[in-house]
């Protein structure tokens, strides 16, 4: 077991990059899924339908149920802002501006002073690299599943064992 295990950085930053950008349920594991279900929990689902504001009453405490359905994607969406901002200035404003609010490239490039896409283009993928560093340690903080945040480290430290195991057999 090594320290630094060697990962396929390429496959670990198209992997971040689908978990923001990707919203199908093909890719069931994505940011956009975490702010929808964590919107549940705070009761920003959308007007209720009745003109009086007053909701009818429905059997069991609806509210706790919520709370109680939705609690891991309310800590995911936590989760996901903490490893953002544990990474370097210039990251967490490519991760922010790029992946959370979808704005465009040239904006980004303003915004951080950079020229030429060729620079943009390695600032934004060592920024992929910093998150996919920084969510497995966050994510064991507040006790988030691989099933909703998935371990982009661990899994392509798994996926090279794999690799090496069966090149030795």
């Amino acid at each position: 077991m090594t320290l630094f295990p060697k990962v396929n950085t390429q496959r670990v930053a198209d992997q971040v990059s689908d978990f923001f950008l990707c919203d199908d349920f093909e890719h069931p594991r994505n940011y956009s899924r975490i702010v929808r279900r964590a919107n549940v929990i705070m009761g920003l689902t959308g007007d209720s339908g009745d003109v009086t504001g007053i909701r009818g009453s429905a059997p069991g405490n609806v509210a706790e149920n919520r709370l109680i359905e939705n609690d891991e994607y309310y800590r995911a969406e936590i989760v996901v802002k903490q490893a953002i901002n544990a990474c370097s200035t210039r990251s967490r404003i490519i991760l922010t501006e790029r992946y959370v609010n979808h704005s465009k490239v040239w904006m980004i490039q303003r915004l951080i002073n950079l020229t030429g896409n060729d620079s943009y283009q390695k600032a934004d993928r060592l920024a992929r690299l910093e998150f996919a560093d920084a969510i497995d340690a966050v994510k064991d903080k507040f006790l988030v599943s691989d099933e909703l945040i998935p371990s982009f480290l661990k899994e392509e430290e798994s996926r090279m064992k794999t690799g090496r195991e069966q090149d030795e057999k």
